[in-house]
């Protein structure tokens, strides 16, 4: 802001205060500056600034815009066919039609927020229900670890329901490092086991196990073999198919098609891993997939893309 009142016509100014805006969400006022950044360049300075106009254009819903500058993409940066950006500029074609066909249809079922201590000023996500209690991973500003950096750290909380609310909120210290974010809890179908992701220092995440001990858990220990491999794998997933327990998670190891893959592994006596597959190129693209939810009674596969037709950023498909 302080810049911007220095010199609002700077380029440079303008370009990077659309970068912020786009990393704290505010994907409006981005879109409004990477078009500045772009009608004063054309291209020819910060030539990434029309990948991420076309981006926000598309997630402010602006889906003909969008279309329109994805090919303006396609000529600045996607002038090798087998690059990403060309990849990515005429799927993104495809998709804003999609969308501008599509983005009025109202969902079935309307979402409803949860009432009691769970939601608050801070992110919360990733939760999974067993009987009355809720795990969830959650950003606690007053919970900050011991390192300095730790003001975005994850953390596993969880949550007993009471009536129509959720209460009585507790940080499971047993499941947090003091020197790592974890999160993405989800528990095997006998109960026995409690999956999770532990983040690591230096960019990379890893897939932990803690077995049940009465009414509580136990110390998480690392998955040996070779679902961790220095990459990051996260969110994992367990599920019952044909009376055998698979292993779903996303990762950006080698052999994928693209970014974060989902990827499965088979389990036997619960400690047994086979060595992850690779889900596919119907699943998997050149950009990222990632939350695998598997639902036996329909026999479907729930995940989130940014590469199939969707409205914009994310989008759950199956």
């Amino acid at each position: 802001d302080k810049a911007m009142e220095q010199d609002s016509a700077s380029v440079d100014a303008n370009y990077y205060y659309a970068e912020t805006m786009r990393l704290v969400r505010n994907y409006s006022k981005a879109e409004w500056y990477y078009q500045k950044v772009y009608d004063k360049t054309k291209g020819r300075l910060y030539p990434e600034a029309v990948y991420w106009l076309a981006v926000m254009q598309k997630m402010n819903g602006n889906y003909r815009e969008s279309g329109k500058t994805w090919r303006k993409v396609t000529r600045i940066l996607g002038k090798d066919k087998e690059s990403y950006y060309y990849l990515k500029s005429r799927r993104e074609q495809q998709s804003c039609r999609w969308a501008y066909s599509n983005y009025r249809r109202k969902p079935e079922h309307p979402s409803n927020v949860l009432t009691g201590t769970v939601n608050t000023y801070d992110a919360e996500f990733a939760p999974w229900m067993t009987g009355d209690t809720l795990y969830f991973t959650a950003v606690r500003t007053q919970d900050k670890m011991v390192h300095t950096d730790a003001s975005d750290a994850t953390r596993i909380y969880q949550a007993t329901i009471d009536g129509n609310a959720f209460s009585s909120e507790a940080l499971l210290e047993v499941l947090n490092l003091k020197d790592a974010s974890s999160g993405n809890v989800v528990i095997s179908p006998d109960g026995n086991r409690l999956y999770l992701t532990q983040y690591e220092k230096d960019g990379g995440a890893a897939l932990y196990v803690s077995w049940r001990e009465g009414d509580s858990w136990g110390n998480p220990e690392k998955i040996g073999g070779s679902i961790n491999n220095g990459t990051i794998n996260t969110q994992p997933h367990i599920a019952l198919i044909d009376d055998e327990e698979y292993l779903f998670f996303a990762s950006d190891r080698a052999g994928g098609k693209g970014g974060l893959d989902i990827w499965y592994a088979t389990i036997r006596n619960g400690n047994e891993y086979s060595d992850p597959i690779n889900a596919g190129e119907v699943i998997n693209s050149p950009d990222n997939e990632v939350t695998p939810f598997y639902d036996p009674e329909k026999n479907a596969l729930y995940f989130s893309s940014e590469w199939h037709d969707g409205l914009g950023g994310y989008d759950i498909h199956y």
